[in-house]
């Protein structure tokens, strides 16, 4: 039984917590029903004060401060709950007046952008402002004698508009996304006391009915704020409250934080600038104080929203931007407005940026690609030259004769996997070979060079990638041979070890050692030397990392300097 209850328990629960986070104004309105019905049963204290506490209890499924995911914190709880149950023990009159200036100060920090739920919480409000001063000031502290209009009507007035609150809808669907501002709680709440005080003040010195002097506060707070905007008023036309606003505005930084992290979203969305450009000049048409937008940038002009007669221009390096406002803006927020155009123009110069490394890096690999396919044409006219010298030099015997077209077969292959390259940059090739047959092969091609010495420690049989050991070998060998051209008397040893845990490809040379400067960034990219650029062993380096091989420097001294091909 006392597990069927805990899961009654939260399925109900679950469902209050749905309804609040899909269904957030109803909830809202309908909480205040329970507190209509306490008001109006105030004669009898035991279901005033039930009815109060429900709609305590209604409330705060409704409330926008705590959700499921908030990490609760034992202190503020437990002054809340000390301050709740004090104002249910009071009861009657005096809670419900407090609780109702809370309830103001709470609704009227929200900051909506549709007219459809400013609607409802405009209800709600004045719902609780009827209720405050034509319903529980008078009924508490006045008991309801000699006043112009009776307390039961004005819980019918109240009632019919808490009915018309739950009945409308609301364009947004939970209202927990919203942050409510504290500052205009507590002016909302000032306000509603100073009203209340005035009223009391009018009515006992000026012995006028209640509701006159209630008329009369009114005026009287409208006329002081009027008069001080009147007498405050600087040459530029922006009164003193909107200058109490701007510099409030200035301070708090209104929409910059939350418009960082939607211009990074929408940055993440898009690769083209100029539609980065459109999608963030119409995320910020959706403040309340900006109409539409019209902008000129590096490649494009485009617009969105409307104008009107209060128009800023925002003028930056690679953007323009014209800024159409509902009314004329104060220092502060154009303040606002040039640090919100100027994220969205950083972003914007970054997208160009973005854009122009694509380029260049395009074009990088356009040039590397070309690199590496000259110097594969390089060596293989290279291969052809060498053995028409030999051909010319002395009669063809039937081994040189094997030998030659030997050497032509692999040519051909090779140049057609350079076509193959021109046709497809982007080609990887997989083609494997026997390690002892393409470790024969490469013996074979150097046959002719006594400098050369092979050596072998091959006891596993396994297949490798042909292009990336022909590339390595060539390339190794090739600058080799450039540096033995000035040290004559270097002699080249190329090695292959093949073991069970072991593979590698090591050309090694007894000349002189790589400058330090060159040696540092050999393999990382071109490096002006002696011998020319590097490319070579760049690209080589580049095709082994992509064949899951490295080359290093292994050895760089005087008499020893060795590369190696390895398993990465």
């Amino acid at each position: 039984m006392g597990n069927q209850e805990n899961v009654m328990t939260k399925s109900s629960i679950n469902w209050l917590d749905k309804i609040a986070a899909n269904s957030s104004h109803r909830l809202l309105a309908f909480s205040f029903l329970p507190l209509q019905l306490s008001i109006w049963n105030k004669a009898d204290p035991v279901v005033s004060k039930a009815l109060f506490l429900v709609h305590i209890g209604l409330f705060l499924f409704w409330q926008p401060f705590i959700s499921h995911k908030t990490q609760i914190q034992t202190r503020p709880t437990i002054i809340l709950i000390l301050a709740l149950l004090g104002i249910i023990y009071l009861g009657g009159g005096w809670a419900q007046m407090i609780w109702i200036v809370l309830l103001v100060g709470i609704l009227s920090s929200y900051r909506l952008p549709s007219m459809q739920d400013k609607l409802i919480f405009l209800l709600v409000i004045s719902f609780l402002l009827i209720e405050l001063f034509g319903g529980l000031i008078p009924g508490t502290l006045l008991e309801d004698k000699d006043l112009l209009i009776s307390t039961a009507s004005i819980n019918y007035l109240t009632l019919c508009m808490i009915l018309m609150a739950l009945i409308l809808p609301a364009k947004t669907g939970s209202f927990r996304n919203y942050s409510s501002d504290l500052l205009y709680s507590i002016i909302a709440i000032a306000v509603v006391v100073v009203l209340a005080m005035a009223t009391l003040l009018w009515m006992f010195y000026g012995k006028y009915d209640y509701y006159i002097s209630l008329i009369l506060s009114l005026m009287t707070l409208a006329c002081v704020l009027i008069t001080f905007n009147l007498i405050f008023r600087p040459s530029s036309e922006v009164g003193l409250l909107a200058q109490f606003t701007d510099r409030y505005a200035l301070n708090l930084g209104t929409p910059f934080e939350s418009f960082l992290l939607e211009a990074a979203e929408i940055s993440e969305q898009t690769d083209d600038p100029d539609n980065y450009l459109q999608q963030a000049f119409v995320s910020l048409c959706k403040l309340d104080w900006v109409l539409g937008f019209e902008w000129k940038a590096k490649h494009s002009t485009g617009e969105t929203g409307s104008d009107s007669n209060h128009s800023n221009a925002f003028d930056f390096d690679d953007l323009k931007v014209t800024l159409y406002s509902q009314q004329k803006l104060g220092d502060a927020m154009k303040i606002h407005a040039n640090l919100l155009i100027k994220l969205v123009e950083i972003f914007y110069t970054a997208k160009l940026r973005e854009m122009s490394l694509s380029r260049s890096a395009h074009m990088e690999a356009i040039y590397e690609t070309g690199a590496r396919l000259t110097h594969d044409i390089k060596n293989l006219l290279q291969s052809l030259t060498l053995m028409l010298s030999a051909t010319n030099a002395k009669p063809m015997t039937a081994g040189d004769t094997k030998l030659f077209f030997k050497n032509l077969e692999i040519i051909t292959q090779r140049l057609q996997i350079t076509l193959l390259k021109l046709r497809n940059p982007e080609t990887l090739s997989r083609s494997s070979v026997s390690l002892e047959n393409w470790w024969t092969d490469v013996q074979q091609r150097e046959s002719s060079n006594d400098f050369v010495r092979f050596v072998e420690e091959i006891t596993e049989g396994i297949e490798v990638p042909e292009e990336l050991f022909n590339s390595v070998f060539e390339n190794l060998v090739d600058n080799a041979k450039k540096k033995r051209r000035r040290e004559p008397n270097i002699n080249i040893e190329v090695k292959i070890i093949s073991t069970l845990d072991t593979l590698q490809l090591e050309v090694r040379d007894n000349g002189s050692e790589v400058p330090e400067h060159v040696a540092k960034h050999l393999l990382e990219g071109p490096v002006k030397s002696r011998s020319g650029f590097g490319i070579g062993l760049y690209q080589a380096a580049k095709q082994a990392a992509a064949h899951g091989y490295k080359l290093v420097l292994e050895e760089n001294k005087a008499g020893s300097v060795c590369f190696v091909l390895k398993k990465s």
